[in-house]
């Protein structure tokens, strides 16, 4: 049973229960060479986490099954640990249709499949992502891929996987925006409905203009009576709000340290929050050795601070004045030295 929820991580994030669509079936015939008569060969769907497998005779074997819609699936033979590594697995998609396989057993990822809509999709997929060389990829250049591949294709089902899985990573703003080019069939796809969910339990955030909640605000004068803070008379402060886990956010970090440098003594000042636990963000900030004042609310985004202020994604900024009036949000310094010109343009005045 172990190994079984082992294999299955994947699907946990993939799985979807309920659904009001019409069954469809689907047939998948294959013709795999290099594999011994009589050995197993599985079928893992996403949907339903389920496992099926059969017997390979005279090289061919033959699942069939049904589903509400199409739905990401994995061929892989022998003993269901081969799960586990990418070597000895294809990942393709099951449709309402006849799909044909051709594969060897000693290069599974490399099967042909039938080119079925759905399929095609998928191969952009891994085309735009240059798949072999993925893994090699920083996160941030690995987001950026998955989102070219959402915004060429906003019909497909991968797509709507895709922005599911990367929701907390991105600002709620481009989720909502990317969901509204998704077709109604996408939208109503296991995925589509759950974003919808995501979408409708959130609220869009605070804005240029408004004041930080109360409870925020209470928040940041605990830090700021107990003498935490660098300087307690800040006229403007960045919230940053961070994770350890978090590529972008370290990258961010590193080019702020100049721009605290060049503005802490005219008046500016740094409140980093890291969503981890105490002992990841001190080591965090000494491997980045950062020097302004960073506490730690616990991993995730679980928290009431981050529900009142509209964090679902890190890294995210809230540039405020010293009344705790919002200027601007997500002034990212990596983006063309956004802050550091706001700042300049403030200080000038």
């Amino acid at each position: 049973m172990t190994v079984v929820r082992k294999i299955l991580f994947f699907f946990i994030l993939l799985a979807f229960y309920g659904t009001n669509s019409i069954g469809q079936n689907y047939i998948v015939n294959g013709h795999i060479k290099e594999l011994p008569e009589n050995s197993k060969v599985y079928l893992a769907r996403a949907f339903d986490r389920q496992i099926d497998s059969t017997i390979v005779r005279n090289g061919q074997f033959s699942f069939k099954g049904s589903i509400n819609q199409p739905v990401e699936a994995a061929i892989f033979v022998d003993d269901l640990t081969n799960f586990s590594n990418k070597q000895k697995r294809c990942i393709f998609w099951l449709e309402d249709t006849l799909i044909k396989m051709d594969a060897i057993a000693s290069d599974l990822p490399n099967a042909r499949v039938t080119q079925t809509r759905t399929n095609k999709d998928y191969i952009q997929y891994k085309n735009i992502l240059k798949d072999k060389e993925f893994e090699k990829y920083n996160d941030t250049i690995k987001m950026h891929r998955v989102l070219s591949y959402i915004e060429q294709y906003p019909a497909s089902y991968k797509s709507v996987v895709e922005l599911y899985l990367y929701r907390q990573m991105l600002p709620f703003t481009k989720v909502k925006t990317l969901y509204a080019t998704f077709s109604t069939q996408i939208k109503t796809s296991h995925f589509g409905e759950l974003l919808a969910e995501f979408l409708a339990a959130h609220k869009d955030g605070l804005k240029p203009g408004d004041k930080i909640p109360p409870q925020f605000l209470s928040f940041l004068n605990e830090h700021r009576k107990n003498g935490a803070l660098k300087n307690p008379s800040t006229r403007y402060m960045l919230i940053d709000f961070w994770g350890s886990w978090c590529a972008p956010c370290i990258f961010e970090q590193k080019v702020l340290k100049p721009v605290y440098a060049s503005f802490k003594d005219k008046g500016f000042e740094i409140f980093g929050v890291a969503l981890d636990s105490r002992e990841k963000m001190e080591e965090a900030i000494k491997t980045s050795n950062i020097d302004w004042y960073n506490v730690s609310i616990g991993d995730g985004y679980d928290h009431p601070l981050l529900y009142a202020m509209g964090v679902w994604a890190v890294p995210q900024n809230y540039l405020i004045d010293e009344n705790g009036v919002i200027i601007a949000i997500n002034l990212m310094e990596r983006d063309n030295k956004s802050l550091s010109r706001k700042l300049e343009a403030i200080f000038a005045n």
